[in-house]
């Protein structure tokens, strides 16, 4: 009795396992999806200890050497000083 109650417990607990699986890949890639989204603040502005930073350009260039690949990012952004105090964007 105690084996077929064991063998049964296996059987679902695998079988609704791999079910589930497929579910957390989709919700990993949309994740994902989410996140690239959230990095990419085209022309959104942030305050930041009293400056209003806005990304303006953004660009991301390959370069490959022999087997070895870099990833080179740049972005351009304006400052401006939202707050009553000298502040400085270095």
């Amino acid at each position: 009795m105690k084996k077929l109650v064991m063998s049964i417990s296996l059987v679902l607990l695998v079988f609704l396992g791999a079910c589930s699986g497929n579910n957390a890949a989709e919700k990993e890639q949309k994740n994902q999806t989410e996140k690239t989204s959230e990095k990419n603040p085209a022309n959104k502005s942030q305050v930041v200890d009293g400056l209003k930073i806005t990304i303006k350009k953004q660009e991301e260039n390959e370069k490959v050497e022999g087997k070895k690949k870099e990833n080179l990012y740049t972005f351009t952004i304006e400052g401006e000083n939202a707050s009553s105090v000298k502040k400085g964007l270095g």
